[in-house]
């Protein structure tokens, strides 16, 4: 998984020890979640690397705010460079960068985790790396043929390719120039397990995300009724429903709990900063991604912290279960009758195993999303030296 000797013995060039990590989005979701604590865990790791932190100033004031980088500002190797303006396009994106880079040192290393400023590394003379983080191709990716095109350009302009889809990783590699400079992400995300830990657990069946129709928050809020009725039907118990979220569907999901169909079912939508202290106590958490499920952060989390999990055939969802770790499988396009039946199973579980259910969840994911690997892959990529495999998992300062 890990970079190909060629571009093992590339990233070994003499290069300045400063790295940039450029994001152009304005929120703070799980791929930047993801980029951002694998740099503050190399910077912590690692007092030698100089890291830096360029984003939108909306991203760095979320950053502020979010309790998982409470201690970002200590860090003292690692800087934060915040940028002017709301929605980038391409063309504004590379100007802003361009400016920004202009005056800085000569062979530093700049990481694009999202949009790749082609010609910006000849003209500054980076080390330049892009990240493929879609789990389709390109040409699936994008409708506009500019798009495709700018997509495929950068591949090529990069010194290094972070891919971290496996299938999209065998299919770019079958390009000989590409096979050459890419790397396949390890374990595809990371979860800090000092701070996501089983508590005590309510029956509480969580639905935590962004409520975009890719998710399916509200397909699956609108089949709650029919849910409760199969449950119930069978003498079963019947969850607390927890909806913690926002996004376009946001608006619609809180009309429809308002309405008196939902008046007898226990059920919540809110927003929270905090997600780690809504999971410790979650017993059931879905994930119905439509396109892939790998490599939800949320759903990593909610398994570090010992949640029952529930997902979506979606293509390569299998790739964030251990093979002896309890879950259920549900079809895409799931009916009230599915998400019945998974709920029965993990009560079932739990009637079986006890507490114990939670605490096995806990232990083989934690293990299986570990950060010190992920960042010992990434260093490897920024030409810093390997670091050592430990298993403290903090992301705070």
């Amino acid at each position: 998984m890990f970079a190909n000797r060629k571009n093992r013995k590339s990233n070994q060039l003499v290069r300045c020890p400063s790295i940039y990590i450029v994001l152009p989005t304005r929120c703070l979701a799980g791929c930047e979640k993801r980029i951002i604590g694998i740099a503050c865990y190399i910077a912590k790791m690692n007092r030698s690397a100089n890291i830096h932190i360029v984003a939108p100033n909306a991203l760095i004031n979320e950053l502020d705010s979010n309790h998982e980088f409470s201690g970002i500002r200590k860090i003292e190797n690692l800087a934060i460079h915040g940028l002017s303006g709301q929605r980038f396009s391409y063309l504004e994106f590379w100007l802003i960068c361009f400016c920004f880079f202009w005056g800085k040192p000569r062979g530093i290393t700049v990481h694009y985790p999202l949009v790749y400023p082609l010609l910006l590394k000849r003209l500054f003379n980076h080390f330049a790396i892009v990240s493929w983080v879609a789990n389709c191709a390109p040409s699936c990716k994008y409708k506009r043929r500019l798009s495709r095109a700018l997509t495929s350009l950068s591949f090529v302009d990069a010194n290094a390719i972070d891919i971290l889809n496996p299938a999209i990783y065998t299919l770019l590699t079958e390009h000989p120039y590409l096979r050459q400079k890419a790397s396949l992400t390890y374990g595809g995300t990371h979860v800090d397990s000092q701070l996501y830990k089983p508590r005590a657990k309510e029956y509480m069946a969580t639905f935590l995300g962004r409520l975009i129709p890719e998710k399916q928050g509200l397909r699956y809020v609108q089949l709650l009724p029919s849910v409760c009725s199969i449950l119930e039907a069978k003498s079963l118990p019947v969850p607390f429903f927890c909806i913690c979220g926002w996004g376009e569907e946001e608006t619609a999901i809180r009309k429809l709990i308002a309405t008196r169909e939902y008046s007898n079912i226990s059920i919540k939508l809110f927003r929270s900063d905090k997600p780690a202290e809504v999971l410790s106590k979650t017993m059931i958490f879905f994930s119905l991604q439509v396109s892939s499920n790998y490599p939800s952060r949320a759903l990593a989390e909610s398994m570090v912290a010992g949640a029952f999990p529930v997902l979506t055939e979606s293509p390569d969802s299998e790739l964030m279960i251990e093979p002896s770790l309890p879950h259920v499988f549900i079809p895409v396009d799931f009916t009230a009758c599915d998400i019945a039946s998974a709920i029965e199973s993990a009560w079932r579980f739990r009637e079986e195993c006890g507490d114990d259910l939670f605490n096995t969840i806990s232990d083989l994911s934690a293990k299986r999303f570990s950060i010190s690997r992920q960042a010992d892959y990434f260093s490897q990529i920024y030409g810093l030296s390997a670091l050592a495999v430990c298993n403290t998992g903090e992301i705070e300062g």
